[in-house]
């Protein structure tokens, strides 16, 4: 198993022209690694791949203690390619940390932001910004809470153990957001902030106490996540961050350029 391998401030364009099943970045059997600060556009498939062994009742992937931190994700699919995401997951994760990306403008209306495929147990998704649709496929152990999330956000029955709680889902598609099929009981659900502009149908699903309000970004549309007023988000105990990107900070943080540390 390869430890401590650190992969930070890189740039991949356009990759896949010849192998378009090629992702920008696979890490299958690691520990203690990370993929941080790297900028990710125009990769025919997923932006990450992460993990390995598609059952889910087994820990033999081999990756631990692994962090994917501040990347900017965009573009992601060649339209002829399905079932891929900006970071993908499969198997158990063993406590990887996915956080503070920004994940935008997909290329393939079949690619989601962060998808946790089969298998992913033990994984935690926080601070993110994802502008995709989600999916969680046959998961476990899985804590979901403090992202700002647009589009779909479809979990299966099979989420088991699983929290999603203290995110912001605002609907720019005019698509539902909602919890997919017929949710797990033991999925925990629960005082994620919902709202749409427009005809866009808010629905929360299986949320146990959602919170139907606008979140006060500044200019959602223009990339601005910064927020004028937290009356509404501090009711979901959401906790403002920065993005390590173009995009505005979300909630009280000022931007910072991608180079400029």
């Amino acid at each position: 198993v390869q430890k401590g391998i650190y992969v930070d401030h890189n740039v991949t364009k356009v990759n896949g022209q010849l192998l378009p099943e090629s992702c920008a970045f696979v890490m299958t059997f690691a520990e203690d690694s990370q993929f941080n600060n790297n900028t990710i556009s125009h990769t025919s498939y997923s932006g990450f791949n992460i993990g390995y062994v598609w059952y889910r009742n087994t820990d033999a992937t081999g990756l631990k203690n692994c962090v994917i931190k501040g990347n900017d994700i965009n573009k992601i699919g060649h339209p002829w390619i399905n079932d891929l995401g900006g970071i993908y997951t499969l198997g158990d994760t063993q406590g990887i940390k996915i956080c503070y990306n920004y994940i935008h403008d997909d290329a393939n209306t079949r690619c989601y932001g962060i998808y946790l495929d089969e298998g992913t147990k033990n994984a935690n998704v926080y601070k993110n910004v994802s502008l995709l649709p989600q999916h969680n496929h046959l998961v476990r152990y899985n804590r979901i809470y403090n992202n700002v999330f647009s589009g779909k956000y479809l979990t299966d029955d099979s989420a088991i153990d699983a929290i999603i709680s203290g995110n912001i889902f605002i609907n720019i598609t005019g698509e539902a957001t909602y919890f997919g099929y017929s949710v797990n009981p033991l999925a925990y659900i629960t005082t994620n902030l919902y709202w749409g502009k427009g005809n866009n149908i808010i629905n929360p699903g299986k949320d146990s106490d959602p919170i139907i309000a606008d979140p006060n970004f500044s200019d959602f549309y223009n990339k601005d996540f910064s927020i004028y007023d937290t009356e509404n988000i501090d009711k979901i105990g959401f906790e403002s961050f920065t993005l390590n990107s173009g995009a505005k900070g979300v909630g009280n943080d000022d931007t910072f350029d991608w180079f400029d540390y």
